[in-house]
C-alpha cells in the first residue's frame, strides 16, 4: 500500500505541474482533504501546488496528512529549478510513520500465502530522489537557452535531435529506507542513482 501510496503522489504532482511553466503570473491551488481507511483510520491532510516560485518555470507540490492512529505522510516535489543555463534541478521528498498497519513479510507475501497471514507493526519510511537534467546544447536549447524546454510549442524540422526538440542528459541520484518495530528498529535501505539520455 505505501507504494501505491507514493506512486500516487507522484503521478499527482506530474499531472498538476504537465502545462507549460513561463507565464509570469504566480498560479497555486491549496484543498484540504479528509478520508477514512481500515489502515490509516480517519485522516486529514492539505495539499497544494504553486507554479512560478522563484523562477517562472519551476513549480512546487506539496501534501501532508495525519491520522487517528498518529500516522503521517509528507511529500514535497520541486520541479524544474534552473542551476544554470544548462542544468534544471528537480526533487521529490518523501517521509512517513505508520503505526499498526499491516506488512506482509518474507512466507506471509508469498502467492499461496494466506490474506489473514499478515504482521501488524509501525513502520517509518523516507524516500528521496533528486533529479539533475542536462539541457544538450542544440536543437531547441540552442535557439532559446533552457526557456526552449518549455515552449508551448517547437517547430520540428527533422528528425534529427541536433535540429530540433530538446536533448537531455539526466542524473537521478535516489535513496530511500524503511525501519520496521518488528525487526527492531533496523533499517532497509537502497540507494544508487540512475542515468538517462532523453531527446
Amino acid at each position: 500500500m505505501n507504494k501505491r501510496i507514493t506512486s500516487m503522489l507522484a503521478l499527482s504532482a506530474s499531472i498538476f505541474l504537465s502545462s507549460p511553466a513561463l507565464s509570469s503570473e504566480k498560479d497555486s491551488a491549496f484543498v484540504p482533504f479528509y478520508f477514512s481507511t481500515d489502515t490509516l483510520g480517519s485522516t486529514v491532510g492539505v495539499a497544494g501546488v504553486a507554479k512560478g516560485v522563484g523562477q517562472p518555470q519551476a513549480a512546487l507540490f506539496g501534501m501532508g496528512l495525519y491520522s487517528e492512529k498518529d500516522s503521517y505522510i509528507g511529500f514535497l516535489s520541486a520541479f524544474n529549478y534552473a542551476l544554470s543555463p544548462n542544468v534544471l534541478f528537480s526533487t521529490q521528498m518523501y517521509q512517513a510513520r505508520f503505526n499498526d498497519s499491516p506488512y506482509y513479510l518474507g512466507d506471509q507475501g508469498d502467492n499461496n500465502s494466506s490474506f489473514e497471514s499478515q504482521t501488524i507493526t509501525n513502520s517509518d519510511e523516507q524516500k528521496y530522489k533528486f533529479e539533475f537534467k542536462y539541457l544538450l546544447p542544440w536543437g531547441a536549447v540552442k535557439d532559446h537557452g533552457f526557456k526552449g524546454a518549455f515552449l508551448p510549442s517547437r517547430d520540428v524540422r527533422n528528425a534529427s535531435p541536433l535540429a530540433s526538440g530538446v536533448s537531455s542528459i539526466l542524473l537521478t541520484p535516489f535513496y530511500s529506507s524503511r525501519a520496521l518495530d518488528v525487526y527492531n528498529d533496523k533499517k532497509e535501505q537502497a540507494y544508487g542513482f540512475t542515468l538517462g539520455f532523453d531527446w
